[in-house]
């Protein structure tokens, strides 16, 4: 189930645009890896909301693994990941999720 990737990585995501409500980037703990190389990505081709970028708390990443539900993951590279969920407030947006993987691979 990819809601555990709520409780394992670094979860990053843009808290102003609702075109990318729940669309995450994952860093896995211990990664190396540069997760914010892929949001420059994203807000210079107009994906993500310049200077916005918000994480998950800890105290709030058991209720994001609950509550939301997996639609797509996608690896971009070691320690990277992207993933498109689904919420009931909170719906992603397909056209958007293709753009991210346009822009990101």
């Amino acid at each position: 189930k990819m809601s555990g990737l709520f409780l394992t990585c670094e979860v990053f995501f843009d808290p102003d645009d609702t075109t990318n409500s729940s669309l995450y980037l994952f860093r896995e703990t211990l990664a190396i890896a540069d997760v914010d190389t892929h949001i420059k990505r994203l807000m210079e081709s107009g994906l993500w909301t310049p200077n916005s970028v918000a994480c998950v708390r800890d105290e709030q990443r058991q209720t994001y693994a609950d509550q939301l539900e997996s639609i797509d993951v996608v690896d971009l590279g070691p320690g990277i990941k992207a993933g498109r969920f689904n919420h009931p407030a909170y719906p992603s947006n397909a056209d958007r999720w293709h753009d991210w993987l346009d822009c990101l691979k």
